[in-house]
């Protein structure tokens, strides 16, 4: 995935934390994200990462299939904030729009 969004490895940060572990797990890797970066990517595995991307969703739940993306806009100054700020999804993306979408391009 990283290569395909021209992701250097120095900039990935992997936490064995996050596969099969708790939600809370999911609340450290968030606020011990580096300060200097304006964006993250969390994976990880369900029901978790669903839960964890539903904690910041306030009107309109995700059920996130495997491989399935969403993308959470925030209000936050810093990862710590993140929690208590103004969070709106800004997208999301589940595979079968993708094959969806391959299908009525060819």
């Amino acid at each position: 995935m990283a290569k395909s969004i021209k992701l250097s490895n120095d900039k990935i940060i992997k936490d064995e934390n996050l596969y099969f572990k708790t939600l809370n797990d999911y609340f450290n890797a968030l606020y011990s994200a580096p300060e200097e970066y304006n964006t993250i990517l969390i994976m990880g595995h369900n029901p978790l990462v669903s839960s964890f991307a539903n904690f910041f969703l306030t009107k309109q739940k995700i059920n996130l299939p495997t491989s399935g993306l969403i993308s959470i806009k925030s209000k936050a100054n810093n990862w710590s904030e993140f929690v208590i700020a103004s969070n709106s999804p800004m997208f999301s993306l589940f595979p079968k729009n993708i094959e969806n979408e391959k299908s009525t391009n060819s």
